[in-house]
């Protein structure tokens, strides 16, 4: 609060988040339900009724998506109004996915429990599915917001969406017992495959391997982008089209170092 007040703070951190409070005019009322639920964790274990959870989960999710909006819409009042509800469900479906995965965590290091109603010592399939479905309807609110964001935000929380719905879907085909019994993650190569979209198909097998050849999928870009440079480096020399040359060998230089960095050392 004095940071936010003094407009400044020795705390790289605090005065970071000042400059961005005062900068794109979040409401101090997003900060303290923020505070406030940051402080149920320090003494509160139990989350016993429905208006608990979603007092905790407004406070520790939704307000994280508010104040993120706000930074997106750059001061955009209309927008702002127009895309909260759906930036408060991405919130929410986020910290539920958490709450989900870490329910070992939670429960038998923190003594925790956030689900209401819910015995988490014999967590059953019933109770799982009630969980997921009640996140899958906040995704889907969240990606209704998702499409309309500005475009400088929108690839950013689209990838987080992307994993989160990975995260999910490994939750849901994952038996109750053993989400109790261990932490459910989303594999690192998996992780890639939300970056490189709809390619992964070509490129996953230089992660994980599925057959026995020598020749690998994603040689294809290797091929793909040589011959693109030959092509360039001919137009160069033999037509007018003399920045063929420079386009060609900064493709090659590429993919030297591309080679040498992932396929040598990673």
């Amino acid at each position: 609060k004095h940071a936010i007040t003094d407009r400044i703070s020795l705390n790289p951190i605090l005065n970071a988040f000042q400059h961005t409070y005062h900068t794109y005019d979040i409401p101090f009322h997003l900060v303290e339900s923020f505070m406030n639920s940051m402080r149920m964790d320090l003494t509160k274990k139990t989350y016993e009724t429905f208006d608990e959870y979603r007092e905790y989960i407004y406070g520790s999710a939704d307000v994280v998506g508010l104040m993120c909006l706000c930074v997106f819409v750059h001061g955009d009042k209309e927008k702002y109004e127009e895309l909260k509800e759906s930036a408060m469900a991405l919130g929410s479906a986020f910290q539920k996915i958490n709450f989900l995965r870490d329910l070992k965590a939670d429960y038998e290091h923190l003594d925790r429990t956030y689900f209401p109603n819910t015995n988490l010592t014999e967590l059953d399939e019933i109770s799982k599915k009630r969980i997921v479905n009640e996140i899958k309807a906040d995704l889907a609110v969240g990606y209704s917001g998702i499409i309309k964001l500005p475009e400088q935000a929108k690839f950013g929380v689209y990838t987080a969406y992307r994993y989160y719905k990975k995260l999910l879907q490994k939750l849901q085909g994952t038996p109750s017992l053993e989400i109790k019994n261990t932490r459910i993650r989303v594999p690192n190569y998996q992780k890639f495959g939300l970056l490189h979209g709809f390619l992964w198909s070509l490129h996953k097998d230089h992660h994980k391997k599925d057959h026995d050849s020598w020749f690998e999928r994603n040689d294809a870009f290797f091929i793909f982008y040589a011959v693109v440079s030959m092509i360039l480096f001919y137009l160069g020399n033999y037509t007018s089209f003399w920045y063929g040359w420079p386009l060609g060998f900064g493709i090659l230089a590429y993919g030297i170092a591309y080679f040498l960095v992932h396929d040598i050392f990673i």
